[in-house]
């Protein structure tokens, strides 16, 4: 049912995402050869809006853009091919996420074991700054899985959205249904999958005064209708676990949002020929709905 101090902790900080912008474009228009810099956005549009910013603000400036295919397994001729005979003054990279299993553990992901072991090969083949655009938990990938590469950045920079701005794409990604968003074209699903897993991470990380269960609740169920028609059923059963915990301990019982996710879990199950596990959560399902 749709329902750069050197003391800086990227992943626990409380960003200033305006004063982040002026100090990467500071950067960017200080440094003089290879940098390695990573912008983390977890929104498709907030990242597009900033990428148009940073292009603005840097006139004069060649900025080559290259987006990071899914069969990408080795970054560093990946972008020698995107590169060619060009010499940009900067490059600006996004789509690391169609490269990266999320499910799988970063330390056997292709794409970041040979991350890892080229990194020392970047500054031979690009004199010029590297912005990674990527969200939150890619970001964390890269540090699991290519621990020496990311060592070796210049800084990283965080650009959450602001509430209103938020609520609306969290809104908007939660409306659309398992069979709606199965009949996109597969780059639209992909993007799909990768907008409610970078959102949803950032409620995670926001300060536990400003996080809203339920946003967070109704996100871990889209994503779970998501990666669940792909065929994807252990990483969408402890979605929808966390989902209706959270909807049972909020919501006043009986509520239409815990029975979704009843029918989700229970579909899930039934699909892997789980029934006696299906038929108490479809009664309970029932009962609410007739409630």
């Amino acid at each position: 049912m749709p329902d750069d101090a050197p003391d800086f902790d990227p992943f626990n900080a409380e960003p200033d995402a305006d004063e982040d912008q002026a100090t990467l474009i500071a950067a960017l228009h200080r440094l003089r050869g290879f940098g390695l810099f990573f912008a983390v956005v977890n929104a498709t549009q907030e990242r597009e809006a900033r990428i148009a910013a940073a292009t603005q603000a840097l006139p004069g400036k060649t900025i080559q853009t290259v987006a990071v295919t899914a069969d990408t397994e080795n970054f560093l001729w990946f972008l020698r091919e995107q590169l060619g005979d060009a010499r940009p003054d900067a490059v600006f990279v996004h789509g690391l996420e169609n490269a990266i299993d999320s499910a799988a553990n970063p330390r056997t992901v292709p794409f970041l074991l040979n991350l890892n072991s080229t990194r020392d090969s970047f500054p031979l083949l690009l004199s010029a700054p590297m912005v990674l655009w990527v969200p939150q938990y890619v970001l964390q990938a890269v540090a699991g899985g290519a621990p020496d590469f990311f060592s070796v950045r210049s800084g990283v920079y965080t650009f959450p959205l602001d509430a209103a701005d938020r609520e609306a794409i969290a809104y908007a990604l939660t409306q659309i249904g398992q069979t709606e968003a199965m009949g996109y074209p597969i780059p639209e699903r992909m993007e799909r999958t990768h907008e409610l897993r970078g959102l949803l991470t950032e409620y995670r990380n926001l300060p536990d005064e400003k996080r809203d269960p339920l946003a967070e609740a109704n996100l871990m169920n889209s994503l779970a209708t998501q990666l669940e028609g792909e065929g994807r059923y252990k990483e969408a059963e402890p979605l929808y676990d966390e989902a209706l915990t959270i909807r049972r301990a909020v919501l006043p019982y009986p509520h239409n949002r815990i029975a979704a996710t009843l029918n989700n879990l229970a579909g899930l199950y039934e699909s892997q020929g789980r029934y006696k596990e299906a038929e108490p959560l479809y009664d309970e399902a029932l009962t609410i709905c007739r409630a």
